[in-house]
């Protein structure tokens, strides 16, 4: 019976010991509850702030014996809150936030890693830009131009400038376009954009012929004919004096000046090209050199006329085009070939590649 007894008074007195440590007990702490990121700025380009209520944590700590409020103190202080870069936070973006690790290993407060919620950010205005800009292409390829033009009844939009590589372009080459503006400043302003940069390409322009088989036969039959009517037109104005222009002998003035073509066909023709593309020159000649026999008062005489043709191109049609109005002053003449040649031809050998093609 005494046994007994004593086998009760040891489980009351576990009980009691239990119940005494149970209401002793320090109730842990999240630091997590405590705080808050507080962002400021628009969607996608705000700063945070962490916040933590160090007065609420303080008083719980005191209040739930963790610690002295004075230990509270120090502690909240002392205590290191690192985040992420806190700087274009984005609605409902969780920003992680970590405790530095030399206080990880306090018992009664939880100190793990936790995300924090960002909400209630004002959205920005979002520019398409591009869709407000025009390109307007200029010259033949290889020497096109771009010239940009904005137009928008947004002034913000209207205040923009752009930026690309300003130079000579070919058909197919691609033009990059910047706008020329700070990204987190327009954000900061309310402002974001659809795009930044835009790739166009050089489409359908004319093009300089990239050589002698791009010459069109049509083109060039055409032109011969032309050159030869003007020959014929011109030799038989009276004003003229073909025989004086191409002699340069001032007696032939006091002769008369009827003079009559007696044949003409093409001696020669040359297609001079560009060596080096360069800006504000001819990127080709094209160059009809003709023997003509005709009557001068009683003399027979054999001369030569050469037709100039600058910076023939073929046209977005595909068709080759040769530029010859007002062709009675696209033509020199002289009774010599070589010296002919060497003033027009010869001459640009430096600067150009000289080609001989089919006249006929």
């Amino acid at each position: 019976m005494l046994v007994g007894i004593k086998k009760y008074i040891v489980l009351a007195e576990i009980i009691f010991v239990s119940l005494f440590l149970i209401s002793c007990k320090k109730e842990n702490v999240r630091i997590s509850d405590y705080v808050n990121i507080e962002a400021k700025g628009y969607d996608g380009f705000a700063k945070g702030e962490v916040i933590l209520d160090k007065d609420r944590l303080k008083k719980d700590l005191a209040d739930k014996k963790i610690m002295k409020t004075s230990e509270a103190k120090k502690l909240i202080e002392s205590l290191e809150l690192l985040v992420e870069d806190t700087n274009h936070i984005k609605s409902k973006e969780k920003v992680t936030v970590k405790v530095a690790e030399e206080f990880a290993d306090n018992s009664y407060i939880d100190f793990s890693d936790f995300e924090v919620t960002v909400s209630g950010l004002e959205k920005t205005k979002l520019l398409d830009a591009f869709s407000c800009l025009s390109l307007k292409l200029e010259g033949v390829s290889p020497k096109v131009r771009v010239i940009t033009n904005l137009e928008s009844t947004d002034e913000y939009i209207s205040s923009l400038t752009f930026s690309y590589d300003d130079r000579l372009y070919s058909v197919g080459e691609e033009v990059v376009i910047s706008i020329d503006v700070d990204v987190d400043k327009a954000g900061n302003e309310g402002y974001s954009f659809k795009e930044t940069q835009k790739t166009y390409v050089i489409g359908n322009i004319s093009i300089y012929p990239n050589d002698i088989s791009q010459l069109g036969r049509e083109t060039l039959t055409k032109t011969k004919q032309l050159c030869l009517d003007t020959i014929k037109s011109e030799t038989e104005d009276t004003t003229k004096h073909i025989l004086w222009r191409m002699t340069g002998d001032n007696s032939h003035l006091l002769e008369s000046s009827a003079e009559t073509l007696k044949e003409a066909d093409v001696e020669k023709v040359f297609y001079l090209k560009e060596k080096n593309i360069t800006e504000n020159k001819e990127n080709n000649y094209l160059y009809y050199i003709f023997k003509a026999k005709f009557i001068s008062g009683n003399s027979e005489v054999t001369g030569y006329f050469a037709f100039e043709f600058k910076d023939t191109y073929i046209g977005k049609d595909g068709v080759y085009v040769i530029t010859a109005n007002s062709i009675e002053n696209r033509y020199v003449c002289d009774i010599n070939y070589e010296s002919l040649y060497e003033e027009l031809i010869g001459s640009k050998k430096v600067d150009y590649d000289v080609f001989e093609i089919d006249g006929n």
